[in-house]
C-alpha cells in the first residue's frame, strides 16, 4: 500500500499528467502545416478533348497579409487521375481538395456525361459536396486564367459571379449535393449555371487581364508577355442536365419563366408593348415584379391528372414610354393602373408560362415539380397513370390550368 501511495501521490500525479500532455501536444506543434505537405486547391476545372482529360487547378499559396497568391496549373492525360498526377509531380505535392470551393465542367465533358468524373472527385479526392458546381464555356486554360485574375486583381470570387442576382436567375443552389439529388431523383434532372469566358469587350462582363501567374504540368511562370483581355460573363444562361448529360441551355428569359412556377424569391421585369386605352396611347410599359407566390396543386379529375398553377404577383410600374417620352415616376399613381394594363399583364404572364409548359413537354424535362407533387400527394392514382402512359411521357397528357392574380406593391 505504501508503494502505491508513493507512486500516485498528488505531486507525482501532476508530473505524470504534465508529461502525458507533452507527449500528446508536441507532435502537433512539430507537424508541418497543410500548405507544406499539400497543394491547396480552391477551384478545379475539367473538360475533355480528343479523348484526353484536360484539367486546370487553382492553387492557393499563403502570403503575408490577407491577400493570398493564386496559380493556375494545367495538364492533360488519358484519365482524370493521370492529368492530376502530372500537376502533383510538377509542384512536388499532392493536391489537397479540403478547401475546394468550385468544381467546373466544360461543354465537351458535359455533353458526354459528368457523373463518373464527379464521383472520382467526391469519393476519391474528397471534394466537399457543398462545393459549387457549374458549367463553363470556352477554352479551359482561358477560363482558369480568367478566374485567377478575378481572385487576385478584382478580389472577387467566382461564387459571387455565379450567385449575382440569384433571386432573378437561379432556381436552386448549384452545389454538388443538389446536383446529386437531382440525378438520383425520378426526374434525373440537374440545373447548373453557365459561365462563359469571352475575349472581346462586353458591357455587362467582368474584365480580367492576361496571364502573369499561370502554369502547366511542366512549369509555372510568374511573369510573361501581356496577353489579350479575357472576360467572364454570367448572362443568366443555365445548363440543363438529364442523367448527368447536358441536353440543352436555357437563356435568361426562359429561366425567369421557370421561376414563375417554383421560385418564391423570383423578381423580374415584364415588358408590355402597344398598350392603348383612355390613359395610354400605344405605350410601352415596364412592370417590375417584386414578389411571386406560386401555388402548385396536383389533383385528379375524372381519373385524369390536372396540375393547377395559381400564381399571385406583386408588382409596380417601373417605366412608361409614350409619345417618345419616358417616365419612371408612375409607380404610386393609381390612374396608370388601368384595367387594360392589368389584363395585359395577366395575358403576358399566362403566355410565358404556357410556353414554358410546352418547352418542358417537348424536351421531356420536368422543371416544374410535376412528378414530385403528384407522387407525393396522389401516389396511387399517379402510379396507375404512369404505368399506363410510361414514365417518359407523363408530362404530355396532364391538363395544366393556369391562374394569375395581381397585387399592387403600393
Amino acid at each position: 500500500m505504501k508503494k502505491v501511495k508513493t507512486i500516485f501521490s498528488p505531486r507525482k500525479l501532476v508530473v505524470w499528467l504534465f508529461l502525458l500532455l507533452i507527449i500528446i501536444t508536441v507532435p502537433e506543434f512539430t507537424r508541418p502545416s497543410m500548405s507544406q505537405t499539400e497543394a491547396i486547391v480552391n477551384m478545379m476545372c475539367v473538360d475533355t478533348e480528343a479523348g484526353n482529360f484536360n484539367v486546370a487547378a487553382s492553387i492557393i499559396t499563403p502570403a503575408e497579409g490577407k491577400k493570398a497568391n493564386y496559380t493556375i496549373y494545367n495538364a492533360s492525360g488519358k484519365t482524370l487521375g493521370d492529368a492530376m498526377d502530372k500537376i502533383s509531380l510538377s509542384i512536388g505535392k499532392e493536391m489537397g481538395f479540403s478547401q475546394c470551393e468550385v468544381m467546373a465542367f466544360g461543354d465537351n465533358i458535359s455533353e458526354q456525361g459528368v457523373i463518373s468524373a464527379l464521383d472520382f472527385m467526391v469519393r476519391l479526392k474528397k471534394v466537399s459536396r457543398n462545393a459549387i458546381l457549374m458549367n463553363f464555356g470556352g477554352d479551359i486554360k482561358d477560363f482558369g486564367e480568367a478566374v485567377r485574375k478575378l481572385y487576385t486583381d478584382k478580389q472577387i470570387k467566382i461564387e459571387q459571379v455565379i450567385n449575382f442576382d440569384k433571386r432573378y436567375i437561379l432556381t436552386e443552389d448549384c452545389t454538388i449535393d443538389n446536383f446529386y439529388l437531382g440525378y438520383f431523383n425520378q426526374t434525373t434532372i440537374g440545373i447548373l449555371p453557365k459561365i462563359k469566358v469571352q475575349k472581346q469587350e462586353m458591357n455587362n462582363a467582368i474584365e480580367v487581364q492576361g496571364s502573369d501567374q499561370s502554369g502547366s504540368a511542366e512549369q509555372a511562370s510568374s511573369g510573361g508577355e501581356q496577353q489579350e483581355k479575357l472576360y467572364l460573363l454570367n448572362d443568366g444562361t443555365m445548363s440543363i442536365y438529364k442523367k448527368g448529360i447536358k441536353l440543352l441551355e436555357m437563356d435568361e428569359s426562359q429561366v425567369q419563366d421557370v421561376n414563375l412556377f417554383i421560385n418564391k424569391d423570383y423578381q423580374g421585369l415584364v415588358i408590355l408593348e402597344h398598350i392603348t386605352d383612355d390613359v395610354y396611347n400605344d405605350a410601352t410599359v415596364v412592370i417590375n415584379i417584386t414578389k411571386n407566390k406560386p401555388k402548385l396543386k396536383a389533383v385528379f379529375e375524372n381519373d385524369l391528372p390536372v396540375y393547377k398553377i395559381d400564381n399571385t404577383l406583386t408588382f409596380y410600374i417601373e417605366e412608361i414610354v409614350q409619345d417618345e417620352q419616358k417616365s419612371s415616376f408612375m409607380r404610386r399613381n393609381k390612374e396608370f393602373y388601368t384595367q387594360t394594363l392589368l389584363d395585359a399583364i395577366k395575358e403576358k404572364v399566362k403566355t410565358d408560362m404556357t410556353e414554358t409548359i410546352e418547352f418542358c413537354k417537348t424536351n421531356k424535362l420536368d422543371l416544374l415539380k410535376v412528378f414530385e407533387n403528384f407522387n407525393c400527394f396522389k401516389y396511387g392514382q399517379f402510379k396507375k397513370y404512369t404505368d399506363k402512359v410510361g414514365k417518359e411521357n407523363y408530362l404530355e397528357q396532364i391538363d395544366y390550368q393556369i391562374s394569375v392574380d395581381l397585387e399592387s406593391a403600393y
